[in-house]
C-alpha cells in the first residue's frame, strides 16, 4: 500500500483566481481558494 497527503494553500493567504474586467466591479478580486487537504491511498498488487 502507498499513501500520500497533498495540501493546497498551506498558509491560507488570499489567493484570488478571478478578476472582474468589464462590469461595475472592475478590478475586484473574487474566487479565493481556501486551504484544501487531499489524501490518496493506492493498493499495489
Amino acid at each position: 500500500m502507498r499513501g500520500s497527503l497533498t495540501i493546497f494553500n498551506l498558509t491560507d493567504h488570499a489567493n484570488p483566481r478571478d478578476v472582474f474586467i468589464s462590469s461595475p466591479n472592475f478590478q475586484h478580486f473574487v474566487g479565493n481558494q481556501h486551504r484544501l487537504f487531499d489524501g490518496t491511498l493506492d493498493v499495489l498488487y
